[in-house]
């Protein structure tokens, strides 16, 4: 989902959810990649493991 759309559903500010999914990143429970639809936004998924965290 787009980071926009994953900070609106709990009402959070744009610029803490891009730190906390860099965090979620940096432990490998989130991948972040490009958004075909639109090159402006990111689209995150959680991985195997992240999943499994969840």
């Amino acid at each position: 989902m787009p980071l926009s759309e994953l900070g609106a559903r709990p009402s959070l500010e744009r610029s803490w959810v891009s730190r906390a999914v860099a965090g979620l990143v940096e432990v490998g429970w989130v991948t972040r990649g490009p958004n075909p639809l639109d090159a402006r936004s990111w689209l995150v998924m959680l991985t195997a493991d992240g999943d499994a965290r969840a």
